[in-house]
């Protein structure tokens, strides 16, 4: 049966023997040569540096189980962000689109105004009407999605 003792205690007399162990008037037990004070002293001090490292590590798997996901919410999250990538690049595709578009309505708009601008014979307005065309075409009766 595991005896439960407590280490602050057992650290206390040990270090109060260790002070005063010269004036105690028996041999010195040993184990292996060491005195069995300073051996005992070493694995409580041993016995504390582990039970500190193993209460960080309960910390931080407290702290990591609080962030963890179950499978189904992982699978919904992912799902999720695989839905939102999606529109992003359609969204994305759409602008891009639109951008294109409004290059070339403005392209056409410059060439017409300038046709008119520099109007000096008969070929320049149909010129222009052209140009004009071309910009209407950039938006036709059916609306864009």
């Amino acid at each position: 049966m595991t005896q439960h003792r407590d280490w602050q205690k057992d650290m206390d007399d040990l270090n109060h023997y260790l002070k005063d162990r010269h004036s105690y008037h028996h041999a010195e037990q040993t184990l292996r040569g060491t005195p069995v004070a300073d051996v005992l002293h070493y694995w409580l001090q041993e016995a504390k540096r582990l039970q500190e490292s193993v209460d960080i590590a309960h910390m931080a798997y407290e702290g990591l189980q609080e962030d963890c996901v179950s499978r189904g919410e992982y699978a919904s999250l992912l799902g999720k962000l695989t839905t939102m990538t999606v529109a992003r690049k359609a969204e994305k595709a759409h602008a891009d689109a639109a951008e294109a578009r409004e290059q070339r309505l403005k392209e056409a708009i410059q060439a017409a105004h300038q046709s008119l601008t520099w109007c000096n014979t008969d070929k320049q307005i149909p010129h222009a009407v052209w140009h004009l065309e071309q910009a209407l075409s950039l938006y036709p009766d059916t609306p864009a999605p």
